[in-house]
């Protein structure tokens, strides 16, 4: 930090302008390391808070533009959660031929050889309850500090 002051001092460059320079220089760098925080667990754990926060500090990026980063990628781990979820609560409350006709596939009819249509429903998955994926997915939220608060 102390190296970037004193070159930036040399170069007389203003705040606002060295802020705009890391973030183009340092973004990619940032966004890499919050990925790599968030582990498989999708949550970023205590012990890594502090040296994101020294990084970004390092960095000489202005705090919206690490928020706005920070953000960015979030969603790319959130979007896929919301995705399965959505798909899961279509196919649980979709019939097959609402959902061949949603998804524009054909998911055809099962027949056994005597030429019965299945009557049943076969699979691990066919009743699943998303109910453990929709608490994870508030989890992710509210532990990586995605709520904003604000005064209206």
């Amino acid at each position: 930090v102390n190296t970037l002051k004193c070159l930036q001092d040399l170069l007389d460059i203003d705040e606002v302008n060295a802020q705009r320079v890391a973030s183009e220089v340092f973004a990619d760098t940032y966004k890499k390391a919050i990925k790599e925080a968030l582990g498989s667990t999708g949550i970023i754990a205590e012990e890594y808070r502090k040296p994101l926060d020294d990084l970004k500090d390092r960095l000489g990026m202005s705090e919206e533009e690490c928020r706005e980063i920070y953000v960015r990628a979030m969603s790319e781990k959130f979007k896929p959660m919301v995705e399965f979820i959505s798909n899961e609560m279509e196919r649980l409350v979709l019939t097959q031929d609402q959902l061949s006709q949603k998804r524009g596939i054909d998911y055809g009819e099962d027949y056994f050889k005597s030429g019965k249509s299945a009557s049943g429903k076969l699979g691990l998955g066919t009743e699943g309850n998303i109910m453990r994926d929709i608490m994870n997915l508030i989890d992710f939220y509210t532990e990586n500090d995605l709520i904003e608060k604000r005064e209206v």
